[in-house]
């Protein structure tokens, strides 16, 4: 049972950043002229080198966290080891984006449902030993 609520998790989270990237490049949906003017003036502020490393790294770990959460949902141990930092990196540089004003409310719901299931894939990795989530994987001996 906690095996498939571990794929349910990791698939949420996989369509609902997805959907976000659809939301977001999409032409046919323009936000409030507000919002537009805001993240005009966000983009045309100077950045320093420091603001653009953090949202290249970030950008960089979301796609490795696509990557990671692939693997999880295959039930790949490795892919907690792409995932775990990944996410840590994105929420860590999430204050560089211009996106702190929903462009609708669909994108709102959308990312909340993304920011849940990123704290329901945590908890399962936290408490993957006693889970037995990756029990299939073969543990590398050092020993002999």
């Amino acid at each position: 049972m906690e095996k498939n609520i571990f794929k349910i998790s990791c698939f949420i989270y996989l369509t609902s950043t997805l959907a976000l990237m659809y939301i977001v490049f999409n032409t046919n949906t323009y936000p409030a002229p507000e919002i537009l003017s805001y993240m005009q003036w966000w983009y045309s502020q100077p950045n320093t080198q420091i603001e653009s490393f953090a949202a290249n790294l970030g950008l960089l770990a979301f796609i490795i966290s696509l990557i990671g959460v692939v693997a999880l949902f295959f039930l790949q141990k490795w892919g907690a080891y792409l995932y775990t930092p990944s996410i840590l990196v994105i929420v860590s540089t999430e204050w560089l984006n211009a996106s702190y004003a929903a462009l609708s409310s669909l994108y709102q719901n959308i990312d909340t449902v993304a920011s849940i299931s990123i704290g329901i894939i945590f908890c399962y990795l936290l408490f993957s030993e006693k889970l037995d989530i990756f029990k299939h994987n073969k543990a590398i001996k050092t020993d002999g």
